[in-house]
């Protein structure tokens, strides 16, 4: 658990916390020649309204779990090769907390290179797919029919990525 971490948690209104669902997402912008990408997972969902939506990487809080565990293993059930989850363990990406419809968000912040965005593969249980949308068009709410209400919602609260140029300078800036 970082100082990170536990600032965050307190900060909530215990009564708050209690009453919402606790969602800990990875906002992903892939570092291209092109330009920046985000990466999002085709959900897998017994829900037609949902099935096949984009949406970010991660998912609820179980439990004590502190956001940034709730993450890593979130990111180990999505994708298969365990590459993601172990990429974002070692860079400890700062993440944002902002209640956004009916949960409390936690949103973390990680740039990826290519050449990890390659490796990776999803898991099909829980996911139809992997899918890079430009950021700028993200951004530009172009593509936003094809995204969860969730991840709109996240969208909404937290606002855009980050800027192209802030984008890539990369992890290691």
């Amino acid at each position: 658990m970082s100082a990170l971490e536990t600032t965050h948690i307190q900060s909530l209104d215990p009564a708050m916390a209690k009453k919402q669902d606790q969602v800990a997402k990875a906002r992903i912008l892939v570092i291209r020649d092109d330009g920046c990408w985000s990466l999002l997972s085709r959900k897998r969902s017994g829900d037609e309204r949902k099935h096949g939506k984009l949406e970010m990487l991660g998912g609820r809080l179980d439990g004590k779990e502190f956001p940034f565990e709730a993450l890593i293993r979130e990111l180990r059930e999505e994708e298969e090769t365990g590459k993601l989850a172990s990429y974002v363990e070692r860079h400890s990406p700062s993440y944002q907390t902002k209640v956004a419809g009916r949960a409390t968000h936690h949103l973390f912040e990680v740039t990826l290179p290519n050449a990890k965005y390659e490796q990776l593969k999803h898991h099909p249980r829980e996911s139809l797919g992997f899918e890079l949308l430009p950021t700028s068009e993200l951004n530009a709410r172009q593509h936003w029919k094809r995204l969860t209400y969730r991840t709109r919602k996240i969208l909404e609260a937290f606002g855009p990525a980050p800027a192209e140029h802030d984008c890539l300078r990369g992890p290691d800036a």
